[in-house]
């Protein structure tokens, strides 16, 4: 069976399911990130909490949305430092979610 957590980071929230083959292992939603009397200061804190409160033993691979990868990205890629520059460059299409989503595929 293979482990597989997906990560959704939004502009103010994150969403994970940690999946064991097509069983649905655990899943959740930290929100208000960064907002006052919210969740976590920021999405690197949100992630690393989720991390640590997950039994990762066995994972295989992450997978991350990522809001806009404009005409670059069509299909899923594997992450490496080309593509973590290419959705830098394209912050000002998705200025709301860009950031998170690389805070989350950095953590």
């Amino acid at each position: 069976m293979s482990r597989v957590l997906v990560l959704n980071c939004g502009s103010s929230s994150v969403k994970y399911r940690l999946y064991d083959g097509d069983e649905v292992r655990d899943n959740g939603t930290v929100e208000r990130i960064g907002e006052p009397g919210g969740g976590p200061a920021d999405h690197e804190t949100a992630v690393r909490q989720i991390l640590a409160g997950l039994d990762l033993t066995g994972l295989t691979a992450v997978g991350h949305r990522v809001v806009h990868g404009g005409t670059r990205f069509g299909e899923p890629v594997r992450i490496d430092e080309a593509v973590l520059a290419a959705i830098r460059d394209l912050v000002p299409l998705a200025p709301l979610h860009n950031p998170p989503n690389l805070a989350g595929i950095e953590v």
